[in-house]
C-alpha cells in the first residue's frame, strides 16, 4: 500500500503542467546541453531540456548549480526534432571526467532515459553526481555503467536533504566506487527504489555495499529490484 501511494506520487511529479513560465530545449551537442543547463540556472523558468539520442564524448563534466526552486527535466533518447523517444542518449566520461554534476536548492529535478558511462571523479558520483538542499529527485529509467569513483557511488552519489527521491528502472552495472559502487542514496522524505536492476559492481570498502546505500532521515521502500553486487 505504501508502495502504491508512493508511486502516485512519482506519477504525480512526473507530470508537473508546464504552468507558470516553461523553456523547453531540444539539445545535440555536447556545447547545446551544457548551454541549456547554464540557462536553466537562473532563468525564472521550468526547464524542460529534450537530449537527442547518441554518443556525447566529454573531455569535461557537464555542470548545472541553480538556487531557484523551479522545475529541471532532462529526458534522453530523442529523434531529431525530439519529438519522439527512440533510445537513449550516452554521457560519456572517457575514464576522465565525471559526466554530470547538479547543485540545487529546491523545486524539482528528474533525469530520464541517460546513460552514464565510462565517468571518473575523485571524489563522489564517479557517472553522476546531484545534491539537493530540498528539491525532489526522481532517476528514472537511466543506464550506469563503467564509472569509478574515489569516494562513494561508484555510478552515482544523490542526495536531497528534505525532498523525495525515486530511483525507478535503472540499470547499474560494472561500477567502482572507493565506498559503494553503485548508487549512494540520501532523502529526507519518504522514497521509492523500486524496479531497479544492479548487479557485479564493485566496492573498494570491505565495509560498504556494492550495489546500493540507502540512508538519511526519510524513510525508503525498496522493492522488486534485483541486486546483485
Amino acid at each position: 500500500m505504501r508502495t502504491s501511494r508512493l508511486l502516485a506520487v512519482l506519477l504525480g511529479l512526473g507530470t508537473v503542467q508546464q504552468a507558470v513560465a516553461a523553456t523547453v530545449t531540444c539539445v545535440n551537442s555536447v556545447a547545446t546541453l551544457q548551454a541549456a543547463l547554464s540557462a536553466a540556472e537562473n532563468n525564472a523558468d521550468d526547464d524542460y531540456i529534450n537530449v537527442h539520442w547518441g554518443v556525447y564524448s566529454l573531455s569535461s563534466e557537464l555542470l548545472h548549480s541553480s538556487s531557484e526552486n523551479r522545475i529541471l527535466s532532462i529526458v534522453g533518447g530523442y529523434d531529431d526534432g525530439c519529438n519522439s523517444v527512440i533510445g537513449n542518449s550516452m554521457l560519456d566520461g572517457n575514464d576522465a571526467v565525471r559526466p554530470l554534476s547538479i547543485f540545487v536548492t529546491g523545486g524539482s529535478v528528474s533525469i530520464r532515459r541517460m546513460y552514464f558511462a565510462d565517468g571518473f571523479a575523485n571524489g563522489a558520483g564517479g557517472g553522476l553526481q546531484l545534491v539537493a538542499t530540498s528539491a525532489n529527485i526522481i532517476l528514472d529509467k537511466n543506464r550506469f555503467s563503467g564509472n569509478r569513483s574515489t569516494s562513494s557511488g561508484g555510478a552515482a552519489q544523490v542526495s536531497t536533504g528534505t525532498g523525495r527521491l525515486f530511483a525507478v528502472g535503472n540499470l547499474v552495472v560494472q561500477n567502482r566506487g572507493g565506498a559503494v559502487g553503485g548508487l549512494n542514496l540520501g532523502a529526507g522524505g519518504d522514497s521509492l527504489v523500486l524496479n531497479n536492476t544492479i548487479f557485479s559492481n564493485v566496492t573498494d570498502s570491505p565495509s560498504s555495499p556494492a550495489g546500493v546505500l540507502v540512508q538519511g532521515s526519510g524513510s525508503f521502500d525498496v522493492a522488486n529490484n534485483i541486486i546483485w553486487g
